[in-house]
């Protein structure tokens, strides 16, 4: 074992029986993928086939070389294939990285530097950007297997209380209580918030009627006045016929279209 893994021994058989055996969350490469593997720090490689369960074979002098894009944010090639399989199995360690954590977030950083050292271990990787490329990838893989352990265990028909004592045995029952305290705590948040945006949703439904029935009521004030504004002014001009043909005789040119309106 080498000097990385050796200070986390605690971890490192649980990655190794698990890269050795079989799991129903990760799936090994059917075919094992031409790559580079570095032989010395002189930077010397050779050309070599692996599969994820034949990392932990390499010896303390061989680190998988993995090349990454320009910008050094994605993993790019066929050992990018190999490294997402690696950190599918160490990402989902509950002894690295318990699911007793809500967050991700929360796990401390020594957690995370110890699991990162034993990954750069196996692989080459030059750039911190790397590094934040391989921890976001591990939380990932942390937050789905949550997710995934907790709907394939946890049965909605029974109450909390019942689904206590149904873990799987891999699974410490501490560990296992506070996942589903958190997926329960998470399912009635998202409830509570899916609740308050229907409330949301009808209360500017409710407004939009409002101002619709208001707008409404205001064209047909509207109307109504426009309507009477025009028979005062058809009246007015009544009026002023009236006068001039009966007290002045005849209509001034300059009133003559108020005949012909």
């Amino acid at each position: 074992m080498d000097a990385a893994a050796a200070t986390h021994g605690a971890v490192v058989p649980c990655f190794e029986q698990r890269l050795k055996g079989s799991s129903s969350w990760f799936q090994d490469m059917a075919e094992p993928k031409r790559m580079r593997i570095s032989q010395d720090d002189q930077g010397v490689t050779r050309e070599g086939r692996l599969k994820v369960h034949e990392v932990w074979s390499l010896s303390t002098r061989q680190r998988i070389v993995v090349p990454f894009s320009a910008q050094g944010q994605e993993a790019i090639g066929e050992a990018a294939g190999l490294l997402g399989g690696f950190l599918g199995i160490v990402g989902t360690d509950l002894t690295t990285f318990p699911i007793s954590y809500r967050a991700w977030c929360q796990i401390p950083h020594s957690y995370k530097d110890t699991c990162f050292d034993i990954i750069k271990a196996k692989f080459c990787f030059d750039h911190n950007i790397q590094k934040h490329f391989v921890l976001k990838k591990l939380g990932q893989n942390w937050r789905n297997y949550r997710v995934y352990l907790f709907q394939k265990y946890y049965d909605d028909t029974k109450s909390r209380e019942a689904n206590l004592p149904n873990h799987p045995n891999f699974i410490p029952r501490d560990m296992w209580v506070a996942l589903v305290d958190s997926e329960l705590s998470t399912q009635e948040m998202s409830r509570m918030n899916c609740q308050n945006r229907k409330e949301k949703v009808d209360d500017l439904r409710q407004e939009v009627a409002r101002l619709r029935s208001e707008l409404h009521t205001s064209n047909q004030l509207l109307h109504s006045e426009l309507q009477l504004l025009k028979k005062q002014q058809e009246d007015m001009r009544v009026a002023v016929i009236y006068v001039f043909q009966n007290l002045v005789g005849d209509v001034p040119p300059q009133f003559a279209h108020l005949l012909n309106p």
